[in-house]
């Protein structure tokens, strides 16, 4: 048998080594099909929306993005949850402090696809404006380099970043800790 393995390409989850993809999912991956007997097929893409797409178009066997919250849609179910995270909103820092949830909240703050459903529901009336042309790592690389004023992003994927742009701090925790699943 074949299994087609949808995932994103980051630091989070898989990513490129010089003798293929490595990180958390990918192993997970591996370790499944190996126990299973079959020859696995990585698919990287963007967001966990992309992801989900191609599960419910056949064209991927499992969806594994890390999907916070319940993204459960048109007969397609997750996993359990194998850790919990709260969402953060994400700001550069220097000069003025945090920015006022409410302030960004009539810019529209960048977010992506996966994390709209909950953050609408917790927040109605905020304007939360959905990217679905960038994923997490783009976000958190444009508020570092200033081109946003902030971003959400869930704790372990600000502690993973973090490395990668020191100058990124949380503002705010917006939810309480999120099952993240498969």
């Amino acid at each position: 048998g074949h299994l087609r393995f949808a995932t994103i390409e980051s630091p989070l989850t898989c990513y490129r080594t010089p003798v293929g993809y490595a990180g958390i999912e990918c192993e997970l991956a591996r370790r499944f099909a190996r126990e299973t007997g079959v020859e696995l097929t990585f698919i990287m893409v963007r967001d966990p929306y992309e992801v989900m797409q191609l599960v419910m178009e056949d064209r991927a066997d499992i969806g594994a993005a890390g999907v916070i919250g319940n993204l459960a849609r048109d007969g397609l179910s997750t996993g359990p949850a194998w850790y919990h995270v709260p969402l953060q909103l994400v700001y550069r820092g220097g000069a003025g402090g945090p920015p006022s949830i409410g302030d960004l909240g009539e810019q529209g703050i960048p977010v992506t696809p996966d994390q709209i459903e909950l953050l609408r529901h917790d927040y109605p009336r905020m304007h939360w404006q959905v990217v679905h042309n960038e994923n997490i790592g783009t976000l958190m690389r444009m508020v570092h380099e200033g081109g946003i004023r902030a971003t959400v992003a869930d704790a372990y994927q600000f502690m993973i970043y973090r490395h990668l742009y020191p100058d990124l701090r949380v503002a705010v925790k917006l939810t309480g800790p999120q099952p993240v699943s498969w």
